[in-house]
């Protein structure tokens, strides 16, 4: 399973430079047992652990009839999806040991950890084919092949050959790795899959900006909506005592029209646990507490929030509640009737019939 260690002077034989480019392709993974002392089991208290982080043993059984399930009852969107963000997500905490434990070696075989602790994962057997940097930019491009695929095993085993490539999990793994490893947002493609009836599976590491299309496969690094929705959102009500007018202390008056921010973004397990509560509670008619301190976000999660409700076609409301004088907020948030003060020369709707049907965001 092994290989000996290669030192740089010889893997500076097997490369070539080409046009600034440093190809390697005489590649051999390095001794793996720095990897394996750092697994540790703890039988009499249940743990295992593989550096800092605990991990667990599964039947691969029992992951097989956990991805069919989802497969049958979610469809091959959602299953797709989520196996590729855990795969991800382990990518990363796999980078993050592979940098303890070789930070002070060389970078080829700190990346070669990433296959190395996927096998010990009991994963894949990983093999490199070509590495290229770019003296400029580094890491360009790399190529591996994947033998003995849990995925692949599985998928077979329950569907039989499949038309498309469906290591999701592993694709997931290596874009984590890499991206974390190498400080910038790499994307991984199976170009061959066991899956398919190939002999072996083969990808392809590249920079995002260096593929074509890759909102087909970026889409199922974020959790989507769809992938939690099970109704169509409601047509837009129009309130026809809403009418557009100017606030008489100032303050310019929120209209139901979509106001479209960015989505938010993230790989983190603590990003994830926040979308996925997100998702699940956008389906309800809960009121929802957004707590965090300024600038991390919470209107884009607000935003976030209401594009994935069932009221996505109807107004969303956004109050800067500190703008408001204490004596004004009244009027503000419930509207004022026509001779209630000085001046109120025609009814004025508040916020809250403004956002009638939809979603009111008090900051």
């Amino acid at each position: 399973m092994t290989t000996p260690p290669i030192d740089d002077e010889a893997r500076s034989r097997q490369s070539r430079n080409r046009n600034g480019i440093n190809i390697i392709t005489d590649l051999r993974f390095p001794d793996m047992q720095d990897l394996v002392d750092r697994l540790y089991f703890n039988p009499k208290e249940g743990l295992i652990w593989l550096g800092d982080k605990r991990m667990m043993l599964m039947h691969v059984e029992a992951f097989g009839a956990l991805r069919q399930e989802l497969l049958e009852s979610n469809g091959v969107e959602f299953t797709r999806g989520l196996l590729t963000r855990v795969g991800y997500l382990t990518g990363q905490r796999d980078a993050d040991l592979a940098i303890q434990a070789r930070g002070t070696g060389n970078e080829l075989d700190i990346a070669a950890a990433g296959g190395q602790l996927h096998a010990l994962s009991g994963i894949v057997e990983v093999a490199p084919v070509c590495i290229e940097f770019d003296h400029a930019k580094g890491f360009k491009y790399g190529e591996f092949t994947w033998k003995r695929s849990v995925e692949s095993d599985v998928h077979i085993a329950a569907n039989g050959v499949s038309t498309d490539p469906i290591c999701w999990m592993e694709v997931g793994y290596s874009s984590g790795f890499m991206s974390r490893l190498m400080g910038r947002r790499l994307l991984a493609r199976e170009t061959q899959c066991q899956g398919c009836g190939d002999d072996l599976c083969r990808v392809i590491v590249k920079p995002v900006e260096d593929w074509d299309n890759t909102e087909d496969d970026l889409k199922y690094f974020q959790p989507r909506v769809t992938d939690h929705r099970r109704a169509q959102p409601v047509k837009p009500v129009k309130n026809p005592t809403a009418k557009a007018a100017p606030s008489p202390f100032g303050l310019e008056e929120s209209q139901p029209s979509v106001t479209e921010l960015g989505r938010p973004v993230g790989s983190s397990a603590a990003y994830h646990i926040a979308m996925h509560k997100i998702l699940r509670v956008a389906g309800t008619n809960a009121t929802v507490l957004l707590l965090g301190e300024s600038g991390v976000g919470k209107t884009m999660f607000a935003h976030e929030l209401h594009s994935n409700s069932l009221r996505a076609n109807t107004p969303f409301v956004e109050i800067n509640c500190a703008a408001i004088p204490e004596q004004l907020i009244e009027s503000e948030l419930f509207g004022v009737q026509r001779g209630a003060y000085s001046g109120a020369t025609d009814p004025r709707p508040g916020r809250f019939e403004i956002a009638h049907g939809g979603t009111i965001f008090l900051d």
